[in-house]
Formats: structure tokens, C-alpha cells, sequence
């Protein structure tokens, strides 16, 4: 294995301190040395030295496996070697090593920590940011762990879940899975800006899906002593409540908001076919885990504002709801698409176009809340058979509202849960009722019960308290 290091002069020591002593450095540019280059003799290796002025020299004249950076001046480096032809997967970035070590070990510790209390826990949140800053862990009835991390895709949603579900004592009830309108199309592990976190998840689950660097590469380049994790010592608190800036949206300029148009528009030229379809896998797999697992998987967007929906691609989010629909079908979940936050939200739950502030996270926790909370007064999960297929757009306070077009669009679309006696297939809400007035018709399950002697439980439609009173 060759390396080139490309790090600031006063962080050079421990840098070459956690590589292997069989790793070759071929060279090392320094950032902040002027005009030199020669021989330095660190932590006893004799290495070659540059300044950054000869750069393109050291990464175009020497053989290497990969370049090793420590996240001093990323942008300008990355930029420059981007103008170099360096390709991206040549990198190894360490930033949480130099510049972000609140980010190295925060994943493991969370693993570390979780076993002896998981069976207190009886919901989980994965996601990216949005559900990171948008979950106030105070507005939950049922206790909740926060899994949603900041730039995290829908693999590492899996490790988590996967990770929780797995523990003996674990004792989860509901799922809450976050996406974000471009989750399909993400895969944090190939091109991205944020690659720098994978090794933080190879430390917590000694998994770099397809990273560039594989585990083996990663344990021949850093000394073990330093990939250990068994001897850290753990925060008292591993589940913080994430406390998103009360800035608001109002008090942004207008270039604020063509910040929030461009951060939508560049999903325009994005479009990952390969990682969808792996992606669309992972999704189904995920809520096949819970199901497994006696667990109701709720799929939730969060709120955005409006300029930023206005320019994210109409395309990208659809496909996204389809590939909900496509994989949901014979599978007990809800999807609620709260994206559109007129009816919840206002600009002053915001602190950014994607993110809710902390009022804004109360609110949409208290939404999730109460909908959860309908959802175990109606139907604990856990008791009775409920259908295969159990799939909302939205939620059941805004589906009893008949009259409106979003109403109508959803029980059109989709079916409420239906739990039935004998057959678990799937059921119209509108002929189960019309079945539940007219005791005097023969009852078939569209064919496939053939119970002539229908009770509540063979159509009990999972809706609210309210919603019952107004039966058709």
C-alpha cells in the first residue's frame, strides 16, 4: 500500500503516528509550508515533503494507491484536484479524525450504549437531517430513539434499524422512517461531498457499503490500535435531544432564498439509476425487517419550504412516492407526506429551506405523536391480524375530512388498514362499510372468506375514535 498525505505541517506527527509502518508514504504536501521541498525525518520515517505550490506534481508524477486527507482546506484542495483529474475515489478523507472529531466515534457509541436499555425504547426515527432537527423527543408519548443523522442514507437507516431489531431485548413497536425527496437517488458512499463520515460507519458497523476504500483497505492503512473502539469512554447521554436554531425563515434575505432554488435545482442534473435500484431493495427490504419484527413501519416526509418545493424536480419526487406504492403493496405500513407544510407549519418553524426549528420540530413531533397515539388506541399493534397491504397518504384526521380533494385523492389511491379473521387480504374501506350496514348479504372477503356470519372483527376499519361516530 502507497499513500500520499496531503495535511498542515502541526498535524503531520499524529497523522503518520496512526499508519501502518508497511503503508509506503510516497509524499507529502504540506498546506502551510512556503516554497520548499525535501526530506523531514517524523516520528522516525524519513519522508519526502512538499509545499502545496507543487501538487499537481506530487499527484500526477508518483504512484499511489490512495491520498490521504486530513480536512484542512477541503474545498480548495478537492477543487484542485478535481482540476487535476484526480478522481474522487482515489481520497481518503479523515476529517472526523481532524476537523469534526465530535462525528469519529458518535456512531459507535450510540451502538455501544443501546443494548442495555433498548427495552425501554418503543419507537425509532432513521433519516437524514430533516428528521434529526424535526424529532423533539419531549412531544412522544411512547419513548423514542433518534437515529436520524445528519447527510445519512437509506443503507445506514438499514444498519441502524437492523442494529436495534436484532437485540434480544429489544421491544420496538413503531418505525418511524424519515425520507427526504431525493433519497432513492443517494448513496453518501459513492461521490459524495460527505464520504468523510464513512469512517465513522465503518467503526460502528465495520460496514463501508461502496465505499471506495473497502474494510480491508481501511484496516491496512490505520494502525489497529487506533480502529479499536472497545476502550472508549462513553457519554453519559447517547440519546441527546437535537436542538435545531430558532433562526426563522422570515428573517432570511432574498439571496437566501436563491440559495434554497439552487440547493433544489442541482437535484435537476442528478439522476442515479444503479443506486435507485439498490435503494429500492433496501427499502423493501427494511420494511419487510419490521414487519418481521412486529413492528408498524410509518414512511414520513418532512415538512420543506415552499421555494424549495416549488424547484426540486416534480419527476424525482414522484418517483419516490411511486416506489413507496410499488413496494408497499402486501405490506402493513403508512406513508404520510407531510411535505407540503401550509397545513401544519408556517415560515417561522424553519431555520433553513429543509429544516424545521425547534418549534417547527415540536409541532411535526406532535403530529407524529398524536398519529401514532390514534394508531395504538384504535389497533395496539401487536393484537388481531391486520391486513397485508396498510398504506395512508395522510393522516386519518385528514382522511375523515370526505369532502376534500386530498381526501378523496388518498381513499381513491389507497386503502385504510382493514383487520380481517380469516383470509389477511386487502379491503376497501367504502365496501367494507357498505358489507357492515347490509348483515343481510352473504360476506366473502372479495372472494376469498367465506364466513357468512360477519362480525366487527372481520371488517373493523382502523380509524380514529371521531371517525367511528361518523360511520356512513
Amino acid at each position: 500500500m502507497r499513500v500520499i498525505l496531503i495535511s498542515p505541517m502541526n498535524v503531520l506527527p499524529y497523522l503518520v503516528s496512526i499508519i501502518n509502518p508497511d503503508v509506503e508514504i510516497a509524499k507529502i504536501v504540506a498546506v502551510d509550508l512556503k516554497f520548499a521541498n525535501g526530506m523531514i525525518a517524523i516520528n522516525g520515517r524519513n519522508c519526502e515533503v512538499c509545499s502545496y505550490d507543487w501538487l499537481r506534481e506530487a499527484v500526477t508524477e508518483y504512484h499511489y494507491d490512495y491520498i490521504l486527507l486530513t480536512g484542512h482546506f477541503d474545498d480548495i484542495i478537492l477543487e484542485d484536484l478535481k482540476q487535476a483529474n484526480i478522481s474522487s475515489r482515489k481520497l481518503f478523507r479523515l476529517n472526523t479524525i481532524f476537523c469534526a472529531p465530535e462525528y469519529l466515534h458518535a456512531y459507535v457509541h450510540f451502538v455501544q450504549q443501546i443494548e442495555p436499555v433498548v427495552d425501554k425504547y418503543k419507537i425509532f426515527i432513521t433519516g437524514i437531517s430533516h428528521g434529526q432537527v424535526g424529532t423533539d423527543l419531549s412531544c412522544y408519548q411512547l419513548p423514542i430513539l433518534n437515529c436520524a443523522h445528519s447527510t445519512q442514507d437509506l443503507y445506514y437507516d438499514y444498519q441502524f434499524a437492523k442494529k436495534l431489531l436484532s437485540l434480544e431485548r429489544a421491544s420496538f413497536k413503531y418505525a418511524l422512517i424519515e425520507l427526504v425527496p431525493y433519497k432513492f437517488h443517494y448513496d453518501i458512499s459513492i461521490g459524495s461531498g460527505q464520504q468523510w463520515l464513512m469512517l465513522s460507519y465503518y467503526l460502528a458497523f465495520h460496514d463501508v457499503h461502496n465505499y471506495q476504500l473497502s474494510c480491508e483497505d481501511i484496516e491496512a492503512i490505520l494502525t489497529p490500535s487506533f480502529l479499536r473502539t472497545d476502550h472508549l469512554q462513553l457519554p453519559s447521554d447517547f440519546n441527546v435531544a437535537f436542538h435545531p436554531p430558532m433562526r426563522n425563515w422570515l428573517t432570511f434575505t432574498p439571496d437566501k432564498r436563491m440559495q434554497a432554488r439552487r440547493n433544489a435545482e442541482r437535484w435537476n442534473t442528478k439522476r442515479y439509476p444503479a443506486t435507485v435500484k439498490e435503494n429500492e431493495q433496501i427499502f423493501e427490504d427494511y420494511i419487510s425487517l419490521c414487519e418481521a419484527h412486529g413492528v408498524f413501519p410509518i414512511v414520513v416526509v418532512f415538512p420543506l419550504i415552499d421555494a424549495y418545493r416549488a424547484y426540486f424536480p416534480k419527476d424525482m419526487f414522484d418517483e419516490l412516492k411511486y416506489i413507496v406504492r410499488k413496494h408497499g403493496a402486501g405490506k402493513r405500513f403508512s406513508f404520510l407526506d407531510k411535505s407540503n407544510f401550509d397545513s401544519l407549519m408556517t415560515y417561522d418553524d424553519f431555520f433553513d429551506p429543509n429544516h424545521l426549528n425547534q418549534s417547527g420540530a415540536k409541532k411535526m413531533s406532535t403530529f407524529l405523536n398524536n398519529y401514532i397515539m390514534d394508531l395504538e388506541n384504535t389497533h395496539p399493534i401487536g393484537g388481531g391480524v391486520i391486513s397485508d397491504h396498510c398504506m395512508v397518504v395522510c393522516s386519518l384526521q385528514e382522511v375523515q375530512q370526505k369532502n376534500t380533494p386530498a381526501a378523496r385523492s388518498a381513499r381513491s389511491i389507497f386503502f385504510l388498514p382493514i383487520r380481517l379473521c380469516h383470509s389477511r387480504r386487502i379491503m376497501n374501506d367504502r365496501s367494507a362499510r357498505r358489507r357492515r350496514r347490509d348483515r343481510r348479504s352473504t360476506y366473502s372477503c372479495h372472494g376469498f372468506c367465506q364466513s357468512t356470519n360477519p362480525t366487527n372483527e372481520c371488517v373493523e376499519v382502523l380509524r380514529s375514535p371521531s371517525d367511528r361516530r361518523n360511520d356512513i
